[in-house]
């Protein structure tokens, strides 16, 4: 084809049609910007058709992930239907010597709380993609990342103030009660049988523990799951898209 434009080039100048050969330059060279701009505009869309379907898999990982956290929370709102129980047994008075040696799951009761972490695989992954110079910022992938980020924190500082009312418990009994070392042997005597049925101060403590487990934490896990399950459905919709 080049050839072909050169010898046409050459004739003109033979003859010396020389208003013709620069017309005719003019339009070669119109030609090669309309072939470059197409190229490029043809790279361009390559480029976008990639970028939306590597960000059509993280989407797909990021449905996984809060499907996972979702199980999770099931699981763990199960459980502590169980403990909250237990506690209102405390608060009630209503807790015997019999039930606490029959159930070993109630001399546990403040001992710890089930931890939930928050899969942040395909979080991970967005944010890698969604970088300034990758240029690939959208209502979607900002909703994506707040979401994340309030959840990530909210939840991280209800963990860390029920951790420090257990530890503050812990440090209490371990200081001011005999029985403590016999109980972290899981020997269950007298003494804490009587300070968890009669004590004015296990009841305080459980009324703490209860009050942060199921008027903060609880309702948080729940709110997750509720703005989760929404989330998937506007990520769905986003994987369905052409």
């Amino acid at each position: 084809m080049i050839k072909f434009f050169r010898n046409i080039r050459q004739n003109l100048l033979k003859e010396g049609k020389t208003t013709k050969y620069l017309k005719y330059a003019i339009g070669e060279i119109f030609l090669v910007v309309i072939g470059i701009l197409i190229a490029l505009s043809l790279n361009n869309w390559n480029e976008n058709r990639k970028q939306e379907q590597n960000l059509k898999k993280v989407y797909r990982v990021i449905v996984e992930d809060l499907e996972k956290d979702n199980l999770e929370i099931d699981s763990i709102l199960v459980d502590l239907k169980k403990r909250e129980k237990l506690l209102d047994k405390v608060m009630s008075q209503t807790l015997t010597k019999e039930f606490l040696l029959a159930s070993p799951a109630a001399t546990n009761m403040m001992t710890g709380f089930p931890d939930f972490s928050i899969q942040t695989r395909g979080f991970e992954l967005l944010k890698k993609i969604t970088a300034p110079e990758n240029n690939l910022t959208s209502d979607m992938n900002t909703q994506i990342s707040t979401f994340y980020k309030i959840n990530l924190l909210e939840i991280q500082l209800d963990q860390d103030f029920l951790s420090f009312e257990l530890q503050d418990n812990y440090s209490h009994w371990k200081s001011t009660c005999v029985w403590w070392s016999d109980y972290v042997d899981n020997i269950i005597t007298e003494e804490f049988l009587d300070y968890a049925i009669n004590s004015q101060d296990f009841r305080n403590r459980v009324a703490t523990f209860r009050m942060t487990l199921f008027r903060l934490y609880v309702p948080k896990l729940e709110e997750f799951k509720n703005e989760s399950q929404k989330l998937i459905v506007a990520l769905n919709q986003q994987i369905k898209l052409k």
